[in-house]
């Protein structure tokens, strides 16, 4: 008896130690449609987890509490890999291959967290201004629009996780981006002019009088 328990404790402890490492990753309140929510969970352990009967829960603007979903039996997120729940008006959920969903939705100024089956939060989110969030540190300051996703950031490979939503969190796509690529495409071109012999102009001018000179001689011929 006393050697299946402890094969019992052995099997169980990594997954709950484990299971207190899950962050979530990514959350789209709106797509196309109000309704088009989702929430994806990262699983950094290099195993599978079972978090049937964990829960997602979310804080509406006001404060007030209501459950997104309690996982299913048989609710498993591979070792490194991903766990979604999605809004599943107009199979919203089929669409992106969700692994669990509700008719649950999110809304600007909102909150979630993700709980154990000891109803204990493994990792929260907050954005925008509501009252009374569930949140790590200050919440993130910005409500996503339309098709937008609030996304962990990566450093060096890994998910950035300082304890504050505002620090590790960040609007996809960005809304800047555009003007990031400009400046860092103008930067490398001045770059590579500055190191070829001579500048690029000066290039075109030799190549198109070289053209030139080529063509009269055919001509002449």
């Amino acid at each position: 008896m006393l050697k299946g328990l402890i094969i019992a404790i052995t099997i169980l402890l990594p997954s709950v130690v484990f299971s207190q490492n899950l962050i979530i990753t990514e959350v789209q309140v709106r797509g196309e449609s109000s309704k088009e929510s989702f929430i994806k969970i990262h699983n950094p352990a290099p195993t599978n987890l079972n978090i049937a009967g964990f829960r997602l829960r979310k804080k509406s603007s006001t404060g007030k509490e209501y459950s997104i979903r309690v996982f299913p039996k048989d609710s498993f997120i591979p070792a490194k890999g991903y766990f979604i729940w999605a809004n599943s008006r107009n199979d919203y959920h089929v669409s992106i291959g969700a692994d669990t969903w509700s008719t649950a939705s999110l809304s600007s100024n909102n909150s979630l967290a993700l709980f154990n089956n000891d109803r204990e939060i493994i990792d929260s989110l907050a954005w925008g201004t509501g009252n009374d969030q569930f949140k790590k540190g200050n919440p993130f300051d910005q409500n996503p629009e339309k098709g937008e996703i609030i996304k962990r950031k990566i450093n060096d490979g890994e998910y950035k996780n300082t304890g504050s939503n505002n620090e590790d969190f960040f609007i996809y796509p960005e809304r800047i981006n555009n003007e990031i690529i400009d400046n860092v495409f103008l930067e490398k071109t001045a770059s590579l002019e500055k190191n070829k012999p001579f500048p690029f102009f000066s290039a075109l001018m030799v190549a198109i009088f070289s053209s030139l000179v080529v063509l009269s001689i055919k001509k002449l011929n």
